[in-house]
Parts: structure tokens; C-alpha cells; sequence
């Protein structure tokens, strides 16, 4: 395996690093940065002026300052008498003419020197220059309509060379989508490794253990051979035999696992985690068994550390009624029927090794029989015990904790059998079985409690992950064959019609809430375009003469009025121009003689309008040479009998996203004789959209912003409405918070310690007496403080666990087992204390 970094016993394999995220992750970054610099504009418009119309600083006070283009560009302004320089503008080069008969703003084809999609942007291009140009200069605007002209051409560049931000963050997003599944997928695949080695490290620390202890081993199977007779010898010779002959396989195989740890991207070749389980499984497996030819060898030999072994291997069938009863009232399961049964079973277990106990220490009670080979009882023991608990618990497991756990009854057998193998109680019974090196016998591992606990748990976590509640009773329907046929189709197509029409069901209400959010979204974006639209207009100047209104009177007409924009009105009446107003037709109305009149050319209504501007000059701003931004007049002239021809409204240099230029007309082609109609005509403009026009955020009205907003709204909502839904499904799943688990370890604890303090100083001065004459009640009383000292422990260790971990729910179960355990120790301390005082009565 050249090139590959594997890890070895002593070692975890050294953490890689994700190389395929890192790389996507910086182009994304890269790609990011580059969209952001691509979407501002950096490069200054220069401004140069020729002519006397106007000077580079009002155009530079109209543009508001400087103004960034996303490509080198120059405004270059001219006016009547230098027209010609600006007739072809070269690249980069916007030109507006701001009066004569050439007034104008253009620019040249291909004028963006750098690629960009003409589709985009020529003729469009030019349009929008000369459209903005058109709509401030009519509005009787010079530096103004050049300012606005080239703004309009950096709004150009950016739709020519796609200076958008969506397909950059489309870009981004993808980019940042692969980056995060690249980083799940390797820091799964890490995980996976970490696991397959620590499966290959566990199972080599206990193959080292057995390769340090073989020669141990080897002189307990030599130590085994006096005893010729003996069967359980004999079986433990055959054990150390396997013990010897599959730790050499193990160990030949044992670095190539490790060369076959995946790295990198997956090959054929990789460890799987079957094998490695494998590994571990069976290298845990030759360490117990390796403990227990020593264990047994001391046990038949009768060595010093007989009682020791004794106590191993013998304590799990002792402690079993007790951890049953305390899994039982976890389980809620009456100890009642055959299960009932089975308990007294064991307990009869549990009384039948305690003599023997007594025994090998030398302490027979009265009345005993000590066998004359006490080595081989004992063995026979064991394995007597270790077959009536299996056959106990597989009866607890079929008539009562199966139906708690909601699984069928061989299937609970089958699965708590294979947790019983994984995890022996008592090595020195798996070594005397018959089988003892391979876990492919074809016969089903002996049950025990350990492993019935460890299937419970498993259990109840997919009953608490699933929130399953306890099904109904299955009734069957005897007799009724055909019946029952007939009626089961009709019930499953039911479930299946019910479960279509809940699919539905649900996505019609989720896409009624989507077309919802995206509704109130629009109407939220509609609402936040009219912030700001609460300004009042008032007249400021008004003409003199017979028919028109007052100043308050006209104010009376505008106090309805709001805008984005405190406009400031007036009304200019220019004298009577002979021969300039020519009338096409004439249709008398009521209010009017209803003369028609030819349209004004372009130069004659700039001159008018511009003739209005000079006589105000208190609205004009010195800055720009045109109107304040907060000014609006209405230009009219006196066409004779008291009648007045509208020219059309001016107005200071302010921003107007939507400005089409309909109200921008040439002149009036009707004639009015009520100077009220005159007066009152900007306000009627500005009540129907006009106000919208000049000051709405273009951003409100953009299409594509609004679904981007929408759709943007729709999934944020998504995203937070996961938040609670998620929180509130872990809640569910959990069955106590960490106070009730505290609370109720607590309540344990100090049940466990009235425990201990309610043993009197008889009691113990006879559990700790050296009795020739002991008895089973005595031998059961020292096993029986061992499982509370046991117990106690335990409640430290569950104390000391950290916060985070004691508000789930294996905590919780550990939790409630130790208070079952707690609380059969407790009912049985106190029947046996009342036996121990009845027997000291006796001495």
C-alpha cells in the first residue's frame, strides 16, 4: 500500500486533510470576491465641458459628487456653438449637447472597449443615454439632463457586460453547496476510518493481551494435563489449544487490516467494517477465553485464587434476580404467569451456587454435603446455572419483555442472544462450552442478563426514536377465512387512498402558504417603496392678475397631495409670443374656446422654459444653474382673451428611475380661460403617478428584485420554521429533562444509603465473622453487600457524567434501572435480615 497513510495499534491514523473542499471552497471564495469587484464600480467619470451653457462644477454638483463607472468612461458636454465636438463621440465617451436645435445625449456603437453583449445594450444602450437626456431637458434641466445622461450610461454598462449579482450568487451558492457536501462526505468518510480503526485497535489490544499471556496458558494446559478424568479439564485443554493456535492466525493477519484502513477515495480493496468488526469480535473473544483457562485452572487445581475466580464467575447468576426484577419494573412487566416463573427460577439458581461458595471457603453450613470432587461441582455449577438462567431469561423475553418492546418473541430471542455473545459474563462457562472457539457452532449463544439488558436498551432507544405507542392487540378472526380475505384488500387500499389524499392534502396547504409569503412579500415590498411618501407640496409663487387664486386658496387644492418629495410649486405665465402659438383647430367647450395648436419645436419649448426658470430666480439653485431638486413649475403663456397654453412642467435635477416623459410634452395642444385648471394642473399630475416617478426606489419596482426577494423570504421562512420543528422533535424524543433525571438519581442515592445504614452491628458482625459453621443466608449477606457497594459506584459514575449527557434519554435508563436495582436490593435486604437475626437468635 506505497503512498497511503495507515494507522498502526499505538497510533490513530493521521487526520487528512479535505483537499477537494479546500480547492472548491477557494474558487468559491474566489469567485465571490470576484463577483463583488465585478458588481461595484471602481473607475471615476471624468467630466469636460465645451461651451458656456453650462460649467464642469454644476454638472459635477447635479451628479451629487463622484460618480463610479465599471468601465473608463468621460461625459463631455457641449452646447449650441460647439455642438460639432460632440457630433461622434469616441469610446468610452458619452456627449450631450444641453441646448440649440441639437440638444442631445448619444453615444457611439461599440463604444464599450471591452467584450459585452451588444444584444444588451446597443441600440438599448443609446436609448437609455438619449431617453434620460430627453426627460431632464424637457423638464428644463442642463447640467441636470447631462448628469442624468451618464448616469443612465453606467446603468447601461451594467446590463451590457451582465453586471448582475445572480449569477454570481448562483455561482457562489452552488460553489458553496458542493464545498459543503465534499466536507460531509470526507469528514463521513473519516469517521468511518476512526471507526475502523478503533475496532482494529480494540481488538489488537486484546490480541496483545493474549500474546503476552500465551505462555501463562500454555503452562495452565500443561498444569491441566494430571487431571486425566477430569471433563471439565479436558475442555480446557482444548480451549487452550484454540487459544494458541487462532491468536498466530489473527497476529499474521492483523498489519494487513491496518495497510487496508481507507484513504483517499474508496477502492475495491478497502477494509470493510464487517471485517473489522470481525477482528475485534473475535480477538475479544480469544482474550476471554484465555482468562478463563487460567480462571478454571486455578479453580480446579484449587490454587489461592480459586475464590476469586469463584466470585467472577459466579457473581452474574447471583446478582440475576435482581437485575431481572429491576429490568421488569423498567419495563413495566408483572412478574406474574411464566414470568413470575422464570424469577424463582432464578432464584433458585442463585441458591443453589451459594453453598458451593461456602464450601470452597471452607464454611459448609449444617446439613451440607461437601462433594468429594468440590473443583468439578463447581464447574458442573456453573454450567448448570449458566443453562437455567439462559432457559429463565428466554421465557422473561418471550412472555413478557417481547411484547413491551413491541418485537416478535423468537425474534427478541435471537437478538439478545446475539448481544449475549458479544459480552459473556462469565469467561470460565464460554470455555467450558462446547464449542468454545467459534462463534459459527450453528447453535444459538447461552442468554444472559447482560445481554438481555444491552437488547433492552437497543429496544427502547428505536421506541423512544420512533415514537412508536403500544400497538393494539392483534384479534384473530377464526372461521371467517374468506371473509377475513376479502375484508384485509379494502383496509389497505383505504390506508392507501387516506395516505394519497394526506400527501395531498399537505401540498396543497404548502403551496398555499408559499403563494402566501409571496404575497405578503410583494405587498411588503410595495409597502417599503412608499416609505417616505409623506411629504406635503405647497405653492410657492403664484401670477398676478384677474382669475387666479390666492396662495391659500391653491394650498387648499395641494393639502391632499403627498410625495417622496416637499415639492415647492409655481405657476409661470410668459407674455403673449406672436406668430409662435398657431391654432389648427378650434372647438369651443364650456370652459374654453378649445383651440388646438401645432406642437412647439424642440428649441422653441426649451427657450420657453427655460425663459420661465430666469424669471424665478429664487428657485434656482447657483450650484447646478437649474432648479432646486425640491422646485416645480408649471409654464403657461398668455394667448390672449384671459386664455393660457400650458408648455409643460419643470423641474430641478431629481433622481426619476421611472420617468417615461408622458407628461413631458411640448406644449398643450388645448387652451384654457380658467387660470384655476392652469393652477391646479401639476397637482392632478402628481395625485395620478407623477409623485411615484420622482422619488420611488427603482429597487421596489424591479420584477426580478421582487421574485428575488420573494423567493428569498420563502426560503429564510423555511429555514427558521426547521429551527423550532426540529428542537421540538429532539424535546419529544427525550423522556426527561436533566432536573427529573438529577432529582431522581438523587432520590437513589439516598435510598441507597439508608441502605447501608440500616444494617445493624449484629448483622454485621456476622457477615464479617469467621464462622466455621457458615451459611448459605451468611454467604448470600457478603455477595449482597459486594452488589451495593457495586450500586454505589455505579451512582457516582452516573453523578459525574456530564451535564450535556444527563438530559437524554440513555441517562434517563440508566437512571431508572440502578432505582430497580436499588429497590430490589432494598426489598431483599430486608427479608434476609430478618433471617440473619432469626439465625443469630439461634446461636
Amino acid at each position: 500500500m506505497a503512498g497511503k497513510t495507515v494507522g498502526s495499534p499505538g497510533s490513530a491514523p493521521r487526520r487528512e486533510r479535505p483537499w477537494a473542499a479546500i480547492v472548491l471552497g477557494a474558487l468559491t471564495l474566489m469567485a465571490a470576491v470576484t463577483g463583488v469587484a465585478v458588481n461595484i464600480p471602481t473607475t471615476p467619470v471624468t467630466v469636460e465641458v465645451h461651451g458656456t451653457a453650462v460649467s464642469a462644477d454644476q454638472v459635477r454638483a447635479a451628479l451629487g459628487g463622484e460618480l463610479l463607472a465599471y468601465e473608463s468612461t468621460r461625459l463631455l458636454v457641449c452646447d449650441a456653438t460647439t455642438a460639432r465636438r460632440c457630433a461622434s463621440p469616441g469610446p468610452g465617451t458619452v456627449s450631450a449637447v444641453v441646448d440649440g436645435d441639437f440638444a442631445g445625449a448619444r453615444v457611439n456603437k461599440s463604444w464599450l472597449s471591452v467584450p459585452h453583449d451588444e444584444k444588451k445594450y446597443e441600440p438599448d444602450g443609446d436609448d437609455m443615454v438619449s431617453n434620460a437626456f430627453d426627460n431632464a431637458h424637457r423638464a428644463g434641466q442642463r447640467a441636470g439632463a447631462a448628469a442624468l445622461a451618464v448616469r443612465a450610461a453606467v446603468d447601461a454598462q451594467s446590463q451590457a457586460l451582465n453586471r448582475t449579482p445572480l449569477g454570481w450568487l448562483a455561482l457562489v451558492a452552488a460553489g458553496s453547496l458542493g464545498t459543503g457536501l465534499l466536507l460531509r462526505s470526507h469528514l463521513r468518510r473519516s469517521r468511518e476510518r476512526r471507526a475502523l480503526w478503533h475496532d482494529l485497535a480494540v481488538g489488537s489490544r486484546h490480541l496483545a493481551t493474549v500474546t503476552l499471556d500465551l505462555e501463562l496458558t500454555r503452562l495452565a494446559t500443561v498444569r491441566l494435563e494430571a487431571l486425566t478424568g477430569s471433563r471439565p479439564a479436558r475442555r480446557l485443554r482444548e480451549t487452550g489449544r484454540e487459544v494458541d493456535r487462532r491468536s498466530l492466525e489473527l497476529s499474521r493477519v492483523e498489519d494487513g487490516l491496518y495497510a487496508r484502513l481507507p484513504v483517499g477515495m474508496p477502492t475495491m480493496s478497502d477494509l470493510s467494517a464487517d471485517e473489522a468488526l470481525a477482528f475485534r469480535e473475535q480477538a475479544t473473544r480469544l482474550d476471554h477465553l484465555d482468562d478463563a483457562v487460567s480462571q478454571g485452572t486455578a479453580l480446579l487445581l484449587n490454587s489461592p485464587t480459586a475464590i476469586d475466580v469463584w466470585d467472577l464467575n459466579s457473581r452474574p447468576f447471583v446478582e440475576a434476580p435482581d437485575r431481572v426484577r429491576a429490568l421488569l419494573s423498567e419495563a413495566r412487566v408483572a412478574m406474574r404467569g411464566e414470568v413470575g416463573d422464570a424469577v424463582r427460577q432464578l432464584e433458585r439458581v442463585r441458591e443453589s451456587l451459594l453453598p458451593l461458595g461456602a464450601a470452597l471457603r471452607g464454611e459448609p453450613s449444617a446439613g451440607t454435603v461437601v462433594p468429594e470432587t468440590l473443583p468439578e461441582a463447581l464447574t458442573e455449577g456453573l454450567l448448570a446455572a449458566a443453562e437455567e438462567t439462559s432457559a429463565a431469561l428466554s421465557t422473561i423475553l418471550r412472555e413478557g419483555l417481547a411484547a413491551a418492546a413491541h418485537v416478535a418473541p423468537k425474534q427478541s430471542v435471537l437478538l439478545a442472544a446475539e448481544q449475549s455473545a458479544e459480552d459473556p459474563e462469565s469467561p470460565l462457562v464460554l470455555a467450558l462450552s462446547a464449542d468454545p472457539g467459534s462463534r459459527d457452532s450453528g447453535e444459538p449463544a447461552r442468554l444472559t442478563v447482560a445481554g438481555v439488558e444491552r437488547w433492552w436498551d437497543a429496544a427502547r432507544a428505536e421506541l423512544d426514536a420512533t415514537a412508536l405507542r403500544a400497538a393494539a392487540p392483534r384479534r384473530e378472526v377464526a372461521g371467517r377465512g374468506a371473509a377475513a380475505q376479502d375484508v384485509a384488500p379494502r383496509s389497505d387500499r383505504a390506508e392507501a387512498t387516506l395516505g394519497g389524499l394526506g400527501v395531498l392534502g399537505l401540498l396543497i396547504v404548502l403551496c398555499l402558504a408559499v403563494a402566501g409569503v409571496g404575497w405578503a412579500t410583494q405587498a411588503a415590498i410595495g409597502g417599503v417603496g412608499n416609505i417616505g411618501r409623506d411629504k406635503a407640496v405647497h405653492y410657492v409663487a403664484l401670477p398676478h392678475g384677474p382669475g387666479w387664486p390666492s396662495l391659500q386658496e391653491a394650498d387648499a387644492d395641494a393639502a391632499e397631495v403627498r410625495a417622496f418629495v416637499p415639492w415647492r410649486l409655481a405657476v409661470v405665465a410668459l407674455p403673449a409670443a406672436p406668430g409662435t402659438d398657431v391654432v389648427e383647430k378650434a372647438k369651443p367647450y364650456s370652459t374654453s374656446t378649445g383651440r388646438q395648436f401645432k406642437d412647439l419645436s424642440r428649441a422653441d419649448q426649451d427657450a420657453a422654459v427655460r425663459s420661465a426658470i430666469a424669471s424665478v430666480p429664487d428657485l434656482v439653485d447657483p450650484a447646478t444653474g437649474d432648479l432646486y431638486p425640491d422646485v416645480m413649475i408649471h409654464v403657461v403663456r398668455d394667448i390672449g382673451h384671459n386664455e393660457y397654453r400650458g408648455l409643460g412642467l419643470a423641474w430641478g435635477p431629481t433622481p426619476a428611475p421611472r420617468l417615461s416623459g408622458k407628461y413631458l410634452n411640448r406644449g398643450d395642444w388645448n387652451s384654457s380661460d380658467d387660470p384655476h385648471m392652469s393652477v391646479y394642473h401639476p397637482v392632478y399630475l402628481l395625485d395620478q403617478d407623477l409623485a411615484e416617478s420622482l422619488g420611488k426606489p427603482a429597487w421596489t419596482e424591479s420584477q426580478a428584485n421582487r421574485v428575488g426577494i420573494g423567493t428569498g423570504v420563502v426560503l429564510g421562512l423555511a429555514g427558521l420554521a426547521a429551527i423550532p420543528i426540529t428542537l421540538s422533535g429532539r424535546r419529544r424524543n427525550r423522556t426527561a429533562s436533566r432536573k427529573e433525571n438529577d432529582r431522581t438519581l438523587r432520590a437513589v442515592e439516598s435510598e441507597l444509603e439508608t441502605l447501608f445504614l440500616a444494617e445493624d452491628s449484629a448483622t454485621l458482625e456476622a457477615v464479617t465473622a469467621e464462622d466455621a459453621t457458615g451459611t448459605p443466608e451468611l454467604e448470600d449477606r457478603r455477595l449482597r453487600v459486594r452488589a451495593q457497594i457495586l450500586a454505589l459506584r455505579r451512582c457516582e459514575e452516573l453523578k459525574t457524567r456530564p451535564r450535556r449527557r444527563r438530559g437524554g434519554t440513555s441517562h434517563a435508563r440508566d437512571v431508572e434501572r440502578l432505582g430497580g436495582l436499588v429497590k430490589a436490593l432494598t426489598a431483599r435486604e430486608q427479608d434476609l435480615g430478618s433471617r440473619v437475626r432469626d439465625y443469630l437468635a439461634t446461636l
